[in-house]
């Protein structure tokens, strides 16, 4: 349902799935502030919430084996993917 809402035309869709993906990654670097671990996103400054769509969405299309899984570890997944931290 998270695809379908980031590939929507409906700017009320587009908008949830922007706003889940951003709450997926500001729980993450959070989490890691509150254990006390450096977080292994590393996105660059400048980002934006187009861009983080289109990775999730390309991610998702290109390994539809993995849509039975939850979608916030998906999101992680496939920004983990995106921006390793070397």
């Amino acid at each position: 349902s998270l695809l379908a809402q980031c590939e929507s035309e409906n700017p009320v869709e587009q908008s949830g799935c922007f706003h889940y993906l951003q709450a997926v990654i500001d729980t993450w670097d959070t989490a890691a502030a509150g254990k006390g671990f450096e977080s292994d996103l590393c996105m660059s400054k400048g980002v934006t919430g187009g861009q983080l769509q289109k990775i999730w969405i390309k991610y998702v299309n290109d390994n539809p084996e993995n849509l039975h899984f939850g979608a916030a570890g998906l999101v992680l997944d496939s920004y983990h993917k995106a921006f390793p931290c070397d």
